[in-house]
């Protein structure tokens, strides 16, 4: 799928409408982009919006969400209008399997970042998905989990372990843990060897590191944060748009990774 192709379809469109979806988008493009699945397309196309690889363009949230030309004016609705289009779930349960072939979890804070959910608002969105995931049948794949590490899982699936955010104060002393250190990837992402056994993802929001995902080995968790970084959820974490580039990053990870290990060492010895 080209951004090229998208682009101007996006161009055309909005040309004749004052904003439209990423679903309506994605129908006006068929047999343009391939095999591309909808949720595949809209990663794709929430990432070249934020990273400007089709600039000009913003996506909005609520009632009257969708993709708009920057600056310019959210329809209206008339004082007690309702929305008359329902919000379909099949598109929103591809996505969510889509997104959990290579997470565990989805929260539905996440969600809202990743869909559109116009007709409806955050709190109508959040209200419609606890009825479809308490159901039975819309979302027969997933269930919903509460707690610190709560958001939809894959059905039977094992729950997160949690690992306590760490606030960017004690930065210095949680890299002098015994058994552990942080590397910085970008100016708010980083993977920590929290203990033996877990290095996590970590990504700043305001002064605090939140826990992204954990793995039992810095290879898992690098790879992950890889797969992360090409669907586009780590793109306001950093400016790296390009697969070379994140091979740069890497490299220079695993060098700190090995520079540190050799200084653990040492001081063991």
């Amino acid at each position: 799928m080209e951004s090229s192709v998208v682009s101007l379809e996006l161009a055309q469109a909005l040309l004749e409408l004052p904003k439209i979806t990423a679903q309506e988008l994605y129908t006006r493009l068929e047999g343009k982009i391939g095999t591309v699945s909808l949720p595949q397309f809209r990663i794709e196309l929430s990432k070249w919006l934020a990273d400007g690889t089709i600039p000009g363009y913003e996506a909005r949230l609520g009632r009257v969400g969708g993709i708009y030309r920057k600056g310019s004016p959210n329809i209206t609705l008339n004082a007690g209008e309702k929305p008359t289009v329902q919000l379909d779930p099949a598109p929103i349960s591809a996505f969510i399997g889509e997104y959990l072939k290579t997470n565990t979890r989805i929260t539905v804070s996440q969600l809202i970042e990743l869909v559109d959910i116009a007709p409806l608002n955050e709190g109508q969105f959040r209200s419609q998905m606890s009825e479809w995931l308490n159901d039975g049948k819309t979302f027969p794949l997933f269930e919903s989990r509460k707690g610190k590490t709560g958001g939809i899982y894959p059905k039977g699936a094992e729950v997160d372990k949690w690992i306590p955010s760490v606030d960017e104060s004690n930065e210095g002393t949680e890299a002098e843990h015994s058994n552990g250190f942080a590397v910085q990837i970008t100016n708010n992402l980083r993977v920590h060897q929290s203990d033996e056994r877990n290095w996590v993802i970590q990504k700043l929001t305001g002064q605090t590191w939140v826990n992204k995902g954990y793995h039992p080995n810095i290879a898992g968790c690098l790879k992950s944060v890889v797969k992360h970084m090409v669907n586009g959820e780590f793109s306001g974490a950093n400016n790296l748009v390009q697969l070379k580039d994140l091979a740069n990053v890497f490299k220079e990870v695993e060098s700190l990774i090995f520079t540190q290990l050799e200084k653990n060492l040492q001081v063991q010895v």
